[in-house]
């Protein structure tokens, strides 16, 4: 088994790496936030709220009767 490269980066701590390269990875992150934010909207809340229209269509027609 090969060893851990998180390790081996741990070793190496007085390298330090370029603003620009951090600046790229936190963007990165950014973006994942927001299309997992925008997943989330579209999948659960968008279905629970589709469900809850249709509950109170479901009620209204029942009312009428």
């Amino acid at each position: 088994m090969s060893e851990n490269p998180f390790k081996q980066l741990a070793i190496k701590k007085e390298q330090q790496l370029p603003d620009s390269f951090k600046k790229e990875v936190m963007e990165s992150v950014e973006t994942a936030k927001v299309v997992l934010g925008i997943a989330d909207l579209f999948t659960f809340k968008m279905g629970e709220a589709f469900t809850d229209i249709l509950r109170t269509q479901n009620f209204d027609d029942k009312a009428k009767k």
